[in-house]
């Protein structure tokens, strides 16, 4: 659901702290003070319905833990239309939602973008701002973060009482039916959530929007490295483990890192390889400093319709890149 226009979307300031052991009630309160309304003419209006975006969200219990860490971070919440459901700008502390989008969508929607706040936050204790990050390792984690939001989404929808429930859209997203499916079998939320998360890289519909917008992402972050001259863009890394000290499920990873690193999940679309390398090196020749980001060739391609292309090609070229890298490390020691 996240998407704005900016790059300042990737950058993560320090966040506003509140006390610990805040209640459902105080956590509410807080986030009906944090609403920004559009205009004076239509304040009371649109303080009404975020009011009752509240209430039904807090009927669950995801709901309410998600809204109670969400009011310590110093969002601001507002209404906002175009051509999104919603979205999340953590260097602006703001999540937006389209008033225009069905009731029981923006309530989706509150308690998605509400996660994807808290990832902001982890973020910025545990890891470097993502427009500093390598391409290959950009994708990481915008995909993982993704996917983490829509299976806390799936745990909250899951649990909220049925005439609040999409069930024609809940049917046709992979997400929530292998949810469903994973914890009517095992009665496990931990169970059904990985799942859910898991699936999240087998959508098709998914998949390909993300692909796009990821790509759009890769020019924001060139450009914005362009524009201030910063030399620092594409050139970390972070390795999987780091990503889900990101994605957590009762404060604690609950996605082994290795699946990041598998076939599908770190695979690009074939043509969008040459695109990328293409943005990373203008941008390099560009900036003084800036190093050719080619860590996008490090991916599995993936062809038109999803299939991982020379699978086992790429894993041998991957076991035998590791393979000269301990060698090179121990007999530099």
């Amino acid at each position: 659901m996240s998407k704005s226009n900016s790059v300042q979307e990737f950058k993560n300031k320090p966040y506003k702290k509140y006390p610990c052991g805040k209640s459902a009630k105080d956590a509410k309160k807080t986030l009906a003070n944090a609403f920004q309304a559009t205009s004076l003419k239509t304040e009371e209006e649109e303080k009404q319905l975020f009011g009752k975006i509240l209430d039904v969200v807090m009927q669950t219990k995801k709901g309410q833990e998600t809204m109670k860490e969400l009011s310590r971070l110093g969002f601001t919440i507002t209404f906002e239309d175009g051509k999104f459901g919603g979205y999340c700008n953590s260097s602006a502390k703001k999540i937006v939602i389209n008033p225009k989008c069905s009731f029981n969508y923006m309530i989706r929607a509150a308690v998605h973008e509400g996660h994807h706040a808290i990832q902001g936050s982890l973020m910025n204790e545990k890891m470097r701002d993502r427009e500093t990050l390598q391409a290959a390792d950009i994708l990481k984690v915008s995909r993982a973060m993704e996917a983490d939001a829509v299976a806390h989404e799936a745990v909250f929808v899951h649990q909220l009482p049925d005439q609040y429930r999409d069930k024609e859209t809940e049917n046709n997203t992979l997400m929530m039916v292998t949810y469903g499916k994973e914890y009517a079998a095992s009665k496990d939320e931990k169970k059904a959530m990985q799942a859910a998360f898991k699936s999240w890289y087998e959508s098709d519909y998914y998949r390909n929007y993300y692909d796009k917008n990821h790509l759009n992402m890769m020019k924001q972050v060139a450009d914005f490295g362009v524009k201030h001259n910063l030399s620092n863009c594409f050139k970390e890394t972070v390795t999987s483990e780091e990503v889900m000290k990101v994605c957590l499920y009762k404060g604690k990873p609950y996605i082994e890192p290795e699946f990041l690193d598998s076939p599908r999940p770190y695979s690009v679309p074939a043509e969008q390889k040459s695109k990328i390398l293409g943005i990373t090196a203008d941008y390099a020749k560009k900036v003084e400093g800036a190093l050719v980001d080619k860590s996008i060739m490090r991916m599995y391609s993936r062809d038109s319709k999803g299939e991982i292309i020379n699978k086992e090609k790429r894993q041998a070229f991957t076991q035998k890149t590791a393979a000269l890298k301990k060698y090179k490390d121990k007999n530099r020691n």
